[in-house]
């Protein structure tokens, strides 16, 4: 290949990536304006975006409280060396902190549907 078509095809694959680059960037321009003008003005989207980022709120907290579940079927695993009534004592404990996050969950989403 001669010097001259290096040239072209480089040229052309400059061109590639700068219009490609420019789309690019007017698009991400665009979805600012619009989560903004979203998120600011009082409108049917609006609302919609706001549920949704309680919703999404809701179901990391979810994962915490799955994650306190884990931890109490771990820490409740009985050993050889365990009696029943410790291991009896600590599912309890375990399962009042887990009710205690879902009663906490289902207020929230209470709340959060008589509000609309």
């Amino acid at each position: 290949m001669s010097e001259i078509e290096k040239k072209k095809k480089m040229l052309l694959w400059f061109g590639v990536v700068t219009v490609t680059v420019f789309i690019i960037g007017l698009w991400f321009l665009n979805m600012r304006t619009l989560v903004y003008d979203v998120t600011k003005k009082k409108s049917a989207e609006g609302d919609i975006y706001r549920s949704m980022e309680q919703e999404v709120s809701q179901i990391f907290s979810s994962f915490s409280i799955q994650d306190s579940i884990d931890n109490a079927i771990a820490t409740t695993t009985p050993t050889s060396s365990e009696n029943s009534e410790a291991v009896e004592a600590n599912i309890k404990k375990s399962l009042s902190v887990i009710a205690a996050g879902a009663v906490t969950t289902t207020a929230t989403t209470t709340a959060s549907s008589s509000a609309r």
